[in-house]
């Protein structure tokens, strides 16, 4: 599959795959049905095994914000997050993820935090955050000694 997602709520999932069905594309996604932090590390092995090492361009995040970070360490300990991967984060603000927004505003993240109104709440301000990832540089080994 070209696209992954993860829905926790099956009659959500059951919904997109028919929408996806009707869109003639539903060979190119996989949907898991079930909690991040049950479904991921299951998918990041199972990408690897493929051959999938930094084969992720791309992840969306739009859950409890308090997950962000966890689903974030599983990808980038799995190592299937591409250099230049693109990771948005919904909900930044309000619920709220600091300990994620934290994370992703030092290292090998560049971020941009974007303002905007919640939806269906006028007036409330909730951040949308788009990070890239940037790979570590390569670990040179020690000169030898002389």
């Amino acid at each position: 599959p070209r696209l992954v997602t993860v829905e926790v709520d099956a009659a959500h999932a059951a919904v997109a795959q028919n929408l996806l069905i009707h869109a003639g594309v539903a060979h190119e996604v996989d949907i898991l049905v079930g909690h991040s932090e049950d479904v991921l590390p299951w998918a990041a092995s199972r990408l690897r095994r493929r051959g999938g090492r930094r084969a992720v361009d791309l992840v969306f995040l739009d859950q409890r914000g308090s997950r962000y970070l966890g689903d974030l360490s599983v990808l980038t300990k799995a190592d299937v997050l591409g250099d230049g991967a693109v990771v948005v984060a919904d909900n930044v603000l309000k619920p709220g993820a600091p300990v994620f927004l934290w994370s992703v505003s030092s290292g090998s993240w560049d971020t941009q935090v974007f303002s905007l109104e919640e939806f269906a709440m006028p007036g409330v301000e909730d951040w949308v955050t788009v990070s890239r990832y940037r790979l570590p540089p390569p670990r040179r080994p020690p000169p030898p000694p002389g």
